[in-house]
């Protein structure tokens, strides 16, 4: 249809959602900046200036969660030294994507429930600026579970699709299940604060 001699403007074509473009298959320039800075940098930041969560700067040094502290330092470990593969060598990690989607989607979900507990406090937090690392749990989630779609949709080249989920499965059940008994086993004889930054047994 003509109007004054203009023709009539067709619509612009809209793009994918904002939750769309976070599980879509191939990562932004954008993305990959915020997935090394909250999938690997701040976590870590986080656990070394930890003022109370897992740890306090108080001579007993027992944080409000002090005796999940082998459970969440392994699995932190193994899930960034994990992300620092997958954002390294990607699709190159070929059928280990699979392993690699069950790790991140276990430390997503276990991200996600700190960052919802530490959310109060975190408000609160921010009266002092430093609060705002309280938020980082929230935000590491998403890079996890984000990346986790991403490496289990890698892997399907390599693996059937039964095959892989089985693998994927089994790689969460044990990313929670391994550090579980490693916080119970050292929980059960020794406090597990001295444990990882030294000093005397109970």
């Amino acid at each position: 249809m003509l109007t004054l001699g203009l023709s009539e403007s067709t619509p612009a074509a809209k793009g994918p959602g904002f939750w769309r473009r976070q599980f879509q298959q191939r990562a932004s320039r954008k993305q990959r900046v915020y997935d090394w800075l909250f999938g690997v940098v701040l976590p870590a930041a986080c656990f070394y200036f930890d003022p109370f969560v897992f740890r306090m700067w108080t001579d007993d040094g027992k944080g409000m969660f002090s005796i999940y502290v082998p459970f969440v330092y392994v699995l932190s470990y193994v899930s960034i030294m994990g992300m620092i593969a997958w954002l390294l060598w990607g699709e190159r990690l070929r059928w280990l994507n699979a392993v690699l989607a069950g790790l991140f989607g276990a430390g997503g979900l276990v991200s996600l429930f700190v960052g919802i507990v530490l959310a109060p406090f975190s408000l609160i937090g921010l009266i002092v600026l430093v609060g705002a690392l309280g938020f980082t749990p929230l935000f590491t989630s998403v890079i996890y579970l984000r990346n986790s779609a991403r490496a289990f949709r890698a892997a399907g080249g390599f693996l059937d699709s039964g095959f892989r989920m089985r693998v994927f499965v089994l790689s969460g059940l044990l990313s929670i299940v391994l550090p579980y008994l490693f916080n119970v086993y050292f929980g059960a004889w020794q406090n597990p604060i001295t444990f990882l930054y030294g000093g005397p047994l109970r």
